[in-house]
């Protein structure tokens, strides 16, 4: 997100290996350019000019950063009554079947609303839609950095969570996954048929409700945390 904003202001660096970080050290954040050659969050600015003499090295601007994440709030309420600040650059919101109604359709609205981000805004998004947030996380992590993915069926939601490993589960910290692998659990589809039981007994309750809404039961509500203001 934070190279996506960067670029906004230098157009001429689209396609280009782009971090940012330069004034921390460290890459921070990296365009999908820089991560294909090999650049990883975390790896020192040191090691990247020598490593990866091609990549361009840019410093942290949060004010650009605030102001793009806050504009595409207020997008999202002109479509949506329910919205939910998740952090600077992600969010969850309620599509009430009215709206889904009045644009024609799912694909018609997330359309619309994608085009119409970009093209406010100069950054993209991936979205995500599903009867859960934590189906709705994982269909917009399936073709980032720019995807649009809809769960809208039983077997979308089987394809979603089968081409899912284990350790890209949104709740699933890294501590978590090798006890999960000692059981067979090497997807999100595994996860979601292995026994509520074990998993009530082996771990924290946040991991049951994850996997019982990763299976379609919906617990985790949207918050409308943003003032309308």
């Amino acid at each position: 997100f934070f190279v996506a904003c960067e670029l906004t202001m230098h157009p001429e660096l689209k396609g280009l290996p782009v971090i940012v970080g330069g004034d921390k050290g460290i890459a921070v954040a990296m365009s999908k350019e820089a991560k294909s050659i090999g650049v990883t969050r975390g790896m020192p600015v040191f090691q990247i000019k020598k490593l990866f003499p091609q990549v361009v090295i840019l410093s942290h601007h949060f004010d650009l950063y605030h102001d793009i994440s806050n504009r595409m709030f207020n997008i999202l309420l002109s479509y949506f009554a329910v919205v939910e600040e998740y952090s600077i650059d992600e969010c969850f919101a309620l599509v009430d079947p009215s709206e889904i109604k009045y644009y024609g359709g799912e694909k018609r609205l997330l359309t619309e609303l994608k085009k119409d981000i970009e093209q406010t805004l100069g950054v993209t998004y991936s979205l995500g839609l599903a009867r859960t947030k934590a189906l709705a996380k994982q269909a917009s992590k399936l073709e980032k950095p720019n995807g649009l993915v809809m769960l809208l069926s039983e077997e979308d939601e089987i394809h979603a969570l089968k081409k899912t490993p284990i350790e890209d589960v949104w709740g699933i910290g890294r501590k978590t996954v090798p006890s999960l692998h000692r059981l067979g659990i090497k997807t999100a589809y595994d996860f979601v048929n292995f026994s509520d039981a074990k998993i009530a007994r082996d771990f924290s309750k946040p991991i049951l409700i994850l996997k019982k809404e990763l299976g379609g039961e919906q617990i985790l509500e949207v918050e409308n945390n943003i003032d309308p203001r």
